[in-house]
């Protein structure tokens, strides 16, 4: 499995061509455009979601995804990255509870 860290937009791109038959014009044409505006509606995500979390492990995407770039969506990911690694450090040093008090 790849490190989220390694989402790219270019990556993301491909994805939406190759997996969701997005037209790479159509990409190349409009990068500042969301993907909602690209005609991703819910269902449409929730397939992406499925696409990235099978190629790199991505948990899910973020609730407001279809109002996100792909720069942005990239950006997200990339940073999404260092989350679980950050709540498992806090459950490794949380001290124990002793019940019998």
């Amino acid at each position: 499995m790849t490190d989220t860290n390694t989402i790219g937009v270019d990556e993301l791109r491909q994805i939406l061509v190759d997996e969701m038959g997005v037209d790479e014009s159509t990409l190349l044409d409009a990068p500042g455009v969301a993907l909602g505006d690209l005609g991703f509606d819910s269902i449409a995500l929730v397939e992406l979601g499925v696409v990235l979390r099978d190629r790199f492990g991505v948990e899910e995407l973020p609730e407001e995804a279809g109002d996100m770039t792909l720069a942005q969506l990239a950006k997200h990911l990339a940073g999404a990255n260092t989350e679980p690694l950050a709540v498992a450090a806090v459950a490794n040093t949380a001290p124990e509870v002793n019940s019998a008090e």
